[in-house]
């Protein structure tokens, strides 16, 4: 079973119905376009397009600006293990998001070797018992992969199943993506009861999903935030000491993954409360 990480979840199940409906089932044309715009795109997460337009324009693939983010967020896990400044807890969690970095990225170049195949003139062995089906893949293929939407489904799918790059999975089953990495800034030294935290996403993730965080300070924490490749700055403020407490020199800032606990980072900020 062959899974193509870069897809969304939606994105699979999609595509899950669309081999069904290559097994034989046969719909109107106007159905079979809309399958296989919904079949490709999945596609246009990675920035790949591959049905062309009408006109007969080729299929073209814009890969390398991912593959240069993916070695981009490898470099900078490596950057950071070999920082020297992480706790033994902070150290073997970066130790863990870059091996699943380096995995992405290797799964990438592999991805990338299948498309550049794809887009290459070649030919293909179908198994089917239909001579137009063998004939309109090989068609299709024979100038570098070029679906063509009157096709259907089946033909324009199969050049796709053969070189690994569709999702071949369960219908229904989740697809598991890396969610993305968050910072914290904390304004220092906190001179107020009430503390001021910039919280950012760092998006040079090509897969990353949505990551609800939140921050604790002492025993006091903010709300929750989703941070996403759509809202990768946000700005919280939140009470920290409660009125009559005495306030300490310094603070654990703690920044949580909401739904797992995970620390996600852990420093220890000064405290001179303004009078």
């Amino acid at each position: 079973m062959s899974v193509f990480i870069g897809f969304a979840q939606s994105s699979g199940r999609l595509l899950c119905r669309a081999v069904q409906k290559a097994k034989g089932i046969k719909g109107h044309a106007e159905g079979v376009q809309l399958k296989l715009c919904r079949l490709t795109s999945a596609f246009s997460f990675t920035g790949i397009n591959l049905i062309p337009t009408r006109s007969g324009k080729s299929a073209t693939s814009t890969f390398n600006p991912f593959l240069d983010a993916a070695e981009r967020e490898v470099q900078q896990g490596i950057a950071r293990v070999q920082s020297g400044n992480l706790t033994v807890s902070q150290l073997r969690d970066e130790a863990q998001r870059l091996s699943q970095a380096h995995s992405r990225l290797e799964a990438l170049k592999n991805l990338a070797q299948r498309i550049d195949e794809l887009l290459r003139p070649h030919s293909l062995q179908v198994e089917s018992r239909s001579e137009w089906v063998k004939a309109k893949v090989n068609e299709i293929v024979a100038n570098g992969y070029n679906p063509n939407l009157d096709y259907g489904v089946r033909v324009n799918i199969e050049p796709l199943k053969q070189r690994g790059i569709l999702v071949t999975m369960l219908c229904e089953q989740a697809v598991l993506m890396p969610k993305v990495t968050v910072r914290m800034q904390v304004q220092e030294p906190i001179s107020s009861r009430i503390v001021r935290v910039i919280v950012e996403a760092q998006v040079d993730n090509l897969f990353a999903e949505p990551r609800k965080v939140k921050v604790r300070i002492g025993n006091k924490e903010s709300d929750v935030i989703e941070m996403s490749s759509q809202q990768q700055r946000v700005e919280l403020s939140f009470v920290w000491l409660d009125e009559f407490e005495t306030p300490p020199d310094s603070a654990k800032a703690q920044l949580l993954d909401d739904e797992t606990g995970q620390i996600l980072e852990e420093k220890r900020v000064s405290v001179r409360l303004l009078v």
